[in-house]
């Protein structure tokens, strides 16, 4: 059995729970939760996890199309064209529109009006120092991880979680900033800390590195062509390893082998 699934019985025990107003349960649920994680990542039966490859990015980029998180991703990039401004409140609040539509919880009716302006001064402090947006995740530098870690620092004083500070990061700066989440933080031993997202985002620069080069043995040649070829086009090699990384570690989902797309190839025949 999958984790996603294990993770959606667990929710329906708990709105069970909620709805009986059975407090008593609801606190057990809740207390065992800990352990149920637990249970979930040590006995589902997973392939360890690989690191990312033209074709597991190629196949994992198609399933995550499949799923509405895109949708809101693309009306978030309409609504904000040419590029966000955070000090427009108007793209502020299409921010964290789209974060709470891409998994994170910021309560709306109280902390919306509160971070709009937050966000304003961040962008006015921090954007500044980021690199320029045509700089791809592969080509970060020294400079580039110190600023990044810094953005996100601050992110993180305005009141931002770890996952929903990533994130708008990475629609500030969606060639070079990854997004991340709790499962994939614990899946490379991370902490939610501004080093731990440097450290994030230098291991992500080197599998871009190595994305590129495994590319190139399809004569597929840098990051627009990567994108073009699995279907991403004017996307960045940071969402597709973002899409990679939900796929296979947050939702669980193991890519194929070559041997299992060879099989499949030869039905076609």
């Amino acid at each position: 059995m999958k984790a996603a699934p294990l993770r959606k019985l667990f929710i329906v025990v708990y709105v069970a729970a909620y709805r009986n107003h059975s407090n008593q349960t609801i606190s057990v649920v809740i207390a065992l939760a800990p352990a149920l994680r637990l249970l979930v990542r040590l006995e589902v039966n997973r392939m360890p996890y690989k690191k990312p490859d033209f074709i597991g990015v190629a196949y994992a980029s198609r399933l995550f199309r499949e799923y509405d998180y895109q949708s809101s991703y693309d009306a978030f990039v309409l609504n904000t064209r040419p590029q966000p401004d955070l000090t427009n409140p108007t793209h502020a609040l299409e921010l964290l529109t789209w974060l709470n539509k891409w998994g994170c919880r910021i309560e709306k009716k109280e902390k919306f009006q509160q971070l709009i302006p937050e966000l304003g001064q961040w962008y006015t402090n921090q954007e500044p120092q980021l690199p320029t947006r045509n700089i791809d995740i592969s080509e970060l530098d020294t400079n580039g991880l110190d600023t990044l870690e810094s953005a996100f620092k601050a992110m993180r004083d305005c009141g931002f979680g770890s996952t929903s500070a990533a994130k708008a990061l990475f629609a500030i700066r969606p060639k070079c900033a990854i997004p991340w989440d709790e499962p994939i933080r614990e899946e490379f031993g991370f902490g939610d800390d501004g080093f731990s997202y440097r450290r994030m985002l230098d291991r992500s620069c080197q599998e871009a590195k190595m994305l590129i080069e495994d590319a190139k043995k399809y004569g597929v040649k840098g990051s627009v062509e990567i994108c073009d070829n699995v279907g991403a086009s004017g996307s960045s090699l940071a969402k597709l390893l973002d899409e990679y990384n939900w796929i296979t570690i947050t939702e669980r989902h193991d890519i194929p082998s070559r041997g299992e797309l060879e099989k499949w190839i030869s039905w076609c025949q």
